[in-house]
């Protein structure tokens, strides 16, 4: 229908000059206007809508602007606003730019991208599930890939790439530098891997294959913007990552790394739990091609997979792993041979087996979610309870596995779990004074 979809006259006008530029915004980027209760999409934006609101929730308008009729759909925020969000940036993988009325005009008040949801998480993460008091957050940011940054350097023929990895939920940031071919098939088969949700790349002709490998493996392309002192900053980033040994063998990926550490709005250095190189060659090179025909994990078009018929895991942190393990196959024999050697290790003891299977896992909760939370300072008492029975858990886990009385267990998991399991001692033995303070509170009322 005709008319204003906005507030007032004023807005109108508003709406119209920000709508004169809409030409020079990038494809994948989706303007959101916010108008008292309402958020209003126009022109090619208004399919996002479409694709994830009830029809009913949906309210077009005709705008006439410079000669021509442009399309409005205006959705009530407080109803549709979160599943919009959730759609454009988690499902399609497209960046959102927030519209806010002020001083008579439209202004970009709030940014979100696939791999940065910082200034929208709010708006897309309400407490509306009693077991979830972030709305979901920490489980929708676990199941994120990270974002990259991408650099090449030398000859075309043999390019050296630099790769820099950024996690948000895990707060991990991992390195790659090699030389590749002019199809940048080890760069395409290092996405593969990780899985990056969105890529920082240059806004250079040599990064044509690159943004092609991109787009073919659906991983939002952004353009590296300059910004004043960005040399100095990268000089100074690049000797902060690698001590000067090892600069020569790592500018790339350090550059790599400042571009990231630059594009985003966290400080790497100062949030980053851990830091470390990938040997690109530690893992079989796959495209997507391969990753299609082998059917690893399912696709809209295919339900079945190599992931569903292997994943027989008792905890969410399990099934995180073995699809990072389905995209990284090893190379390394030695590697191989351990794994395989675990697996045999619990094969020939079946009472250790289904203890730790049967019991003590399904009793362990989703530890790399409460981290989440506990990050975001959205973590309940409930949660911090989760936690210390999670603790005890893993203490039953230890004396399960190191009943099993063999080294390679031993190394692999008894030692390392019962390090983290001291340094949680404090945790629960605060708890437990907690609990009995209120106990005896309770028993004297």
């Amino acid at each position: 229908m005709s008319g204003n979809p906005f507030k007032s006259s004023a807005e109108l006008d508003g709406f119209k000059r920000v709508l004169a530029t809409l030409k020079n915004r990038l494809p994948t980027t989706v303007w959101i206007f916010e108008s008292g209760d309402y958020v209003l999409l126009c022109s090619s934006d208004i399919k996002h809508a479409q694709d994830c609101l009830p029809p009913n929730n949906l309210r077009f308008f005709d705008v006439d602007y410079d000669d021509t009729t442009t399309k409005v759909v205006s959705v009530l925020a407080s109803k549709c606003q979160q599943r919009l969000l959730q759609h454009i940036l988690l499902a399609v993988h497209y960046r959102v730019s927030i519209f806010r009325f002020r001083n008579g005009s439209f202004t970009e008040s709030l940014q979100g991208s696939p791999c940065d949801l910082s200034e929208v998480k709010d708006l897309m993460f309400t407490t509306s599930d009693d077991d979830l008091d972030d709305g979901g957050y920490s489980d929708k940011m676990l199941s994120l890939g990270p974002i990259c940054a991408i650099v090449l350097d030398g000859d075309g023929k043999a390019p050296r790439v630099g790769a820099a990895f950024w996690h948000e939920a895990s707060k991990s940031v991992k390195m790659a530098e090699f030389f590749d071919n002019t199809a940048h098939d080890k760069l395409e088969s290092l996405l593969i891997q990780f899985n990056p949700m969105e890529a920082i790349v240059m806004e250079n002709p040599k990064y044509r294959t690159v943004r092609k490998i991109l787009e073919r493996n659906k991983i939002l392309a952004t353009n590296l913007v300059s910004k004043k002192g960005m040399k100095a900053k990268t000089e100074v980033d690049i000797a902060k990552v690698f001590p000067k040994s090892h600069i020569e063998d790592n500018t790339v990926a350090a550059k790599a790394f400042s571009n990231l550490n630059q594009h985003l709005n966290v400080d790497l250095f100062a949030d980053s739990k851990t830091m470390e190189t990938i040997n690109v060659e530690g893992f079989v090179h796959m495209n997507g091609q391969a990753v299609s025909g082998l059917n690893l994990f399912e696709t809209a078009s295919q339900s079945m997979s190599l992931y569903k018929v292997l994943n027989k895991t008792r905890t969410p942190g399990g099934g995180r792993l073995l699809r990072v393990w389905l995209r990284q196959p090893l190379t390394d024999k030695l590697k191989i041979e351990e794994r395989l050697s675990i697996v045999e290790s619990f094969i020939n003891d079946t009472e250790s087996r289904k203890t730790v299977y049967d019991a003590t896992l399904r009793q362990i909760p989703d530890f790399q979610s409460l981290s989440v939370k506990l990050e975001e300072k959205k973590a309940s008492l409930q949660d911090l309870y989760k936690c210390y029975l999670g603790a005890k858990q893993v203490n039953r886990l230890i004396n399960s596995l190191d009943n099993m009385n063999t080294n390679l267990i031993n190394e692999t998991f008894v030692g390392p779990m019962a390090r983290k399991a001291d340094a949680l001692k404090n945790f629960t033995g605060l708890v437990e004074a907690t609990l009995d303070m209120v106990r005896g509170h309770q028993k004297k009322d």
